[in-house]
């Protein structure tokens, strides 16, 4: 690429959870080496920067994006970030693209469109004094 086109390109965040043990960095390493063909992914455990403000960071570029990656492990849904991340994704109507976190070490991957069972949002009630919305 020429320098400064970068921003051109398509950004990918990459949602996931490490905490039920399934997903590794040499894992996430080889999406990351995948998704790079594609766009400009960001993976979190991968970013070398050092913002001031890590949780805004991570905030910051998934606003940014143009889609999410979701690596799905027995327990990602359990997550406090990748439910956040998930609801802001459906705020912005980002798609969401699931990737079995057992094919990551392959070089060619099945991805979905399909979301498998998510998790439940709660209703959201919006108050606001116009008569229209008081239903």
């Amino acid at each position: 690429l020429l320098p400064g086109l970068d921003i051109y390109m398509t950004c990918i965040f990459v949602s996931y959870s490490r905490r039920d043990g399934v997903l590794t960095i040499p894992m996430l390493e080889s999406l990351e080496r995948y998704l790079s063909g594609l766009g400009s992914p960001f993976v979190h455990a991968l970013d070398t920067s050092r913002p001031r403000w890590p949780q805004m960071y991570v905030i910051y570029r998934l606003i940014r994006s143009s889609a999410i990656v979701l690596v799905l492990t027995p327990r990602v849904f359990q997550s406090p970030w990748v439910r956040l991340g998930l609801l802001i994704g459906k705020m912005l109507f980002l798609p969401v693209i699931y990737v079995k976190a057992s094919q990551l070490p392959n070089k060619s991957l099945q991805v979905t469109f399909d979301p498998p069972p998510t998790f439940a949002v709660a209703k959201v009630r919006v108050a606001s004094n116009a008569p229209e919305l008081r239903r």
